[in-house]
This record gives structure tokens, sequence and C-alpha cells, in this order.
């Protein structure tokens, strides 16, 4: 059966010139994909889970996209899990985000695949004894209040069958504001049901960085396009003239697609980033209420603000968990039961969100920082980001300081744990730009009994390792 083809304008994700000039393709299969991995010097450990896009696409060529699979298809794609995890994969990943398009404007292979196809990559995991179904569910991005809870209903049926455990990404769309609360209820249903099923939950806002440089509500602009590749100095001297700064203001986003409808309404959860930081702000002091206060236009205040320290500003996006103006949901969502640490962006948007700070950020902000509402107990909060989701992929042999585990630590100087402001460097293949964050406080890193990094400088030490899953622990 055929299915209509869907495209819109893309929104920005990894820069395509560092992906060409980086990626030396060694491998076909993911078996050989992991070889490659496993042949890299690194200073973490890292796993990998098989992609269902990638899988899709390879079995399905050119139909992968437009099509559902036919039961031959989705014998070929169970296998292939097989093969993936028989090699070591930690699981499956999908999207079925329409957020998620490929460089041609389409949703990513598989974003309409129906239950009988997920059904048998649940399966292939439970024939493998070990891994983890990861996804990013329909409506998580907001439009459409009832995707969450029925995506909770096919997760259930194919949970309970297998026997798979299923985490997907739960947050707080700002258009339907308590779905999430439905869509807990409807985890501990399951849960009650024998299904094991894993919200996988933000620790702060879901945030985009708004930077003249990375992307920000007028990047669309026919005005900014003229501009956009000049350099940053360049960019600020065209911006501060008035007749183009009138130009802009006068036009609007073109494109037509999910990314423009966040960017609709941005100035009103938007705040400036500027030392210290400040991750729940209050809402008074957004762009759109500096506005108001001043009897100006959010427009034109944002676009000012982007101009500050010659074009270096950053400003902070509360795209999704922040509907009443603080964390409170957030709190809610990590102390439910069910719930594990993630939502990170994993490099994935590298100019315009900036993840890895969040461990920081937990330490820092809900143990000692918050005023603006309860915080959660250091040790907890350690617990949470390690031993928990080490049990969630069966990795048995770290995340927790104890006899015979990995020596993976931290010694942290907490009084003087900090993060700085965002900025951009160019160190990606290509001289591509990503943003990077600074934290301060890191005394030593140690990995496998090893120092990678002292004072916030790295050693040069290389212990990481591929972890390949297994029935057994990792191997």
């Amino acid at each position: 059966m055929g299915r209509a083809v869907h495209k819109c304008a893309v929104a920005p994700t990894n820069p395509g010139s560092a992906l060409a000039a980086g990626i030396q393709w060694q491998w076909e299969t993911f078996p050989q994909y992991l070889d490659a991995l496993e042949a890299m010097p690194r200073a973490l450990d890292v796993a990998a889970q098989i992609g269902h896009g990638a899988i899709r696409a390879y079995v399905m060529k050119d139909r992968a996209q437009h099509e559902y699979a036919t039961p031959d298809d989705i014998a070929a794609e169970a296998d292939l899990v097989r093969e993936a995890l028989e090699a070591g994969a930690a699981g499956v990943s999908k999207s079925r985000s329409l957020l998620h398009l490929d460089t041609a404007g389409e949703l990513v292979p598989g974003t309409f695949a129906d239950e009988e196809e997920l059904l048998a990559l649940a399966r292939a995991l439970a024939d493998a004894g070990h891994g983890v179904f990861e996804m990013t569910i329909r409506g998580i991005s907001g439009f459409d209040a009832a995707g969450p809870p029925n995506e909770i209903k096919w997760m259930h049926r194919i949970a309970k069958e297998t026997g798979c455990p299923i985490t997907f990404l739960l947050g707080q769309a700002h258009d339907y504001p308590e779905v999430w609360r439905t869509v807990l209820e409807a985890c501990e249903t399951a849960a009650q049901d024998g299904a094991q099923i894993f919200p996988q939950v933000f620790g702060r806002p879901t945030n985009y960085l708004f930077t003249l440089e990375g992307i920000h509500p007028f990047f669309r602009y026919p005005a900014f396009v003229e501009i956009a590749d000049l350099p940053r100095e360049e960019k600020v001297r065209k911006m501060r003239e008035p007749a183009f700064k009138e130009r802009l203001l006068s036009q609007t986003n073109p494109n037509d697609d999910a990314f423009n409808n966040i960017l609709k309404t941005a100035w009103a959860g938007t705040y400036p980033l500027a030392d210290p930081l400040d991750y729940e702000p209050d809402p008074k002091n957004s762009i759109a209420e500096q506005a108001c206060a001043a009897g100006g236009d959010p427009a034109e205040v944002g676009y000012e603000h982007l101009l500050a320290d010659d074009g270096r500003a950053v400003l902070y996006f509360t795209a999704f968990n922040y509907a009443a103006g603080d964390l409170e949901t957030v709190r809610e969502m990590l102390v439910h039961p069910l719930s594990v640490l993630g939502g990170s962006d994993a490099g994935a948007h590298v100019t315009f969100i900036c993840d890895a700070s969040v461990p920081t950020f937990m330490l820092a902000h809900w143990a000692r920082d918050r005023h603006r509402g309860e915080r959660l107990p250091l040790e907890w909060l350690v617990k949470k980001q390690t031993l928990d989701n080490a049990a969630l992929y069966g990795f048995s042999d770290r995340g927790a300081l104890k006899p015979g585990l990995r020596a993976d630590l931290y010694i942290i100087d907490y009084e003087g744990l900090r993060l700085d402001v965002p900025f951009f460097v160019h160190d990606l293949p290509a001289s591509a730009m990503r943003l990077m964050q600074k934290a301060r406080g890191y005394q030593a890193t140690f990995v496998r009994g090893e120092i990678v990094q002292e004072n916030g400088e790295e050693t040069g030490a290389r212990p990481g390792r591929l972890v390949r899953s297994s029935p057994y622990g990792p191997r």
C-alpha cells in the first residue's frame, strides 16, 4: 500500500559539510559499523543502537519513505535487527516525530510504520534476550494532543506481548500542557499489566539557543537569508543599518512546517542567557514581556538582543517543558518512579542545542541552586543519572561505587560547580561549527581508573571502549 509524500522545509541539523568530510565509510552492515567504532581510540565508553530508519531504507530502498512494509520487508528488517543485537547492539531506535526530516524535506523512513512492523522489531529484541526499544513518539513536539496517549496504547501491546522494554521521549508541549500527565498514567497502567514502558524525561526545559551565527526566529526571513553566509561582524554591521532592520522586521518566515510553527510564538518563551546562567527564568524577564513593558514589538527587542556583544549574545528559548514558567513540571516527571533521565540531543542539532551541560545542571541547579521551588537530593540525582540508566540497558558493570564495578567517577569541587555561557567553536570536520559549553568544578574525571581530564583539561588518556551488549551484560 502506498502513502502520500510529506514534504516541508528542513529544520537544521548537523552541518552537511562536517558529515561529508568526517565520515569514512568503513562498513555496510551493523556488525561492521561496531567494528569501526571499536577500532577508534576514545576517552569514554560508547554503545550503539541500530536505527530503524537506516534498516528500512536498506531493505526497502526507494519505497522506504512512502509505502508500508510488506511481510517480506518486515522479515528482512527483523533479520538485520537480530544480526545487530548478536554483534552487540544495545537496542533499536526509531523516530515517529513529524519534526524529523531528511535533506529533501521528507519525513524520515519509518515515521508511519504500522504496528506489525514495529512488533517484528520488538520480537527480534526479545529473541536476542537483550536490548531496549527507544523512540521519539508522535505528538511529543506539539500539534497533536491525541498523539502521545494513542502511542502508549500500541507500545503497551507490544511490550506486553514481547517482554521488550520500551523507552520513549516525554515532554510537555505548551499547546496541550497537561497531556503528559495522561501519558504517565497510561505508563502506570501498562506497568500493572506487566509491560515495561519507561518515559524518558528531560532535566530542564527542552531549549533552543538562538544566536546570530546559528538559528533564531529570523534565520529564514528573505532579508536575513541574503546575509546568512557573511562573517558575524559583517552580519552585525548590516543588521544595524536602519533600512535593513526595517525591511527584515516587515517580513515573515515563508516556510510552512512544524519547526516554523514552534518559532511563531518564540519570543514569549525566550530569555537572554548571560552569566550567571538561569535555566529557570522568571516569565516577566522574557523578550515578549520586556517588549510589553517598554511598549514595543517583541521581534524588534529580540532583534536587538541578538546583536548584543557584537553578535555573540545567546538567547534561551524554552520550546517545551516550560508552559507554567517554572520547572515544576520537569520535577514531577523526574521523580516519577517509571521515568529515566534522557532527552539529550546527542549532537544532532549542534548549532542550536547544547545538552552536554545537562548532567552538570542536574547537580548544580536541582540540588544546590534552585530557588523557585523544591530541590532534589544530591544522592538521588547521582543515582538517577548513573545506576538507573545503566540498569535499564543491562550495563551491570557500572553505575555505582562498589567492589568489582568500573572505576568511572568524578572528583568535584561542588561549591565551585558551574556552567559558562555557550559559545561557538569550529572543530568539526571541514571546520564546521558547533556550540560548546564549558563547566567548572570538575577536578578529575576517571574512566576505568584512568584520569582522562584534570581541572578541565584532557590528559590524553584513552581508556574508553565500545560496549557490546548481550543477554549476560556488557562485553
